[in-house]
C-alpha cells in the first residue's frame, strides 16, 4: 500500500471538513477533563469531544471524505486520530486493516487513541488479529505494544483468544524489556487482570513463579487483581490510567 503522503494544501483541506463536522460535539468542559488525563498532549489539540459521538459520526461520513482522512496524516487533533481509529475499526478485511494500521500506529502516542481499538471482524477473524497483536507487541514501538495488549484484552473478552496464544502472550510479556513506558506496564497489568477473571489458578501461578516478569507489572497486576475491577473497552480504561 502507497504510504500516505499528502500536499499541505490538501491535508488542511481534508482536516477542516472533518474539524466542520465534529466541532459542534465539541465541550470544553470535556476537554479540560481530558488533557489532565493525558498531561504529555498539548492542551491546544485537545477538542473534548466524547467517544460516541466520534463513533456515530465514523458511521456516517461519506466514503470519499472518509478515504481522503484516513490518508491525511498527521491529524492536528486528538480527537481526530481517535475518529481515524474508529473508522480503521470498521474495515472489514483484515488485510486493508493491518496495511492501514501499520501506517497508523506511528502516529498513536496516546493511550486515549490506542484504546480505541475494536475492529467489527474481530470475533470472526480472532487467528488473525491473535497472530498480529502477538506480533506488534514484539515490536520496539510502545504504544504498538498497547494497542497488541487492547486486542489480546478484547480477544479473551469474546473468549477467542486460544490456550497457545495465552501462554505466547504472557511468554512475550515476562521478557519485556525493563524499562517499559507506564501505559505499556499498565496494560499488560490490565491484560494479566482479564485473565486472571477467567482462570484465577494459572494466572496466580505466572504471578507466583515467573522470575522474569518485571517487579512492576507484577506489582500492578497484582493491585488491579485486588481491586477486582473488569475493564474491557476504551473508555473505561479511564478507571485505570
Amino acid at each position: 500500500m502507497e504510504i500516505y503522503m499528502q500536499k499541505d494544501g490538501l491535508l488542511k483541506d481534508v482536516h477542516a471538513k472533518i474539524l466542520r463536522d465534529i466541532r459542534p460535539y465539541q465541550s470544553e468542559r470535556l476537554a479540560r477533563f481530558n488533557a489532565k488525563l493525558v498531561p504529555h498532549t498539548n492542551p491546544q489539540t485537545i477538542l473534548g469531544i466524547r467517544t460516541p459521538l466520534l463513533r456515530t459520526y465514523a458511521n456516517k461520513v461519506n466514503k470519499k471524505l472518509r478515504g481522503e482522512f484516513l490518508q491525511a496524516l498527521p491529524h492536528p487533533y486528538l480527537e481526530m486520530n481517535m475518529l481515524h481509529m474508529i473508522m480503521l475499526n470498521n474495515e472489514t478485511h483484515f488485510e486493508t486493516w493491518t496495511d492501514r494500521m501499520g501506517l497508523f500506529i506511528p502516529f498513536c502516542t496516546n493511550w486515549m487513541v490506542t484504546d480505541c481499538t475494536a475492529p467489527k471482524m474481530l470475533k470472526i477473524n480472532s487467528w488473525n488479529y491473535a497472530k498480529q497483536a502477538l506480533e506488534w507487541l514484539q515490536k520496539d514501538d510502545p504504544w504498538g505494544k498497547r494497542i497488541a495488549l487492547v486486542l489480546l484484552i478484547k480477544l479473551v473478552g469474546c473468549s477467542k483468544l486460544t490456550q497457545h496464544e495465552k501462554l505466547a502472550s504472557l511468554d512475550i510479556i515476562a521478557h519485556l524489556p525493563h524499562d517499559m513506558p507506564y501505559y505499556v506496564q499498565m496494560g499488560a497489568a490490565w491484560y494479566i487482570q482479564t485473565l486472571y477473571k477467567k482462570d484465577p489458578s494459572s494466572i496466580s501461578n505466572y504471578l507466583a513463579t515467573n522470575t522474569h516478569l518485571d517487579t512492576r507489572i507484577k506489582k500492578r497486576s497484582m493491585q488491579k487483581i485486588r481491586e477486582g475491577k473488569q475493564i474491557i473497552t476504551g473508555e473505561d480504561i479511564r478507571k485505570s490510567v
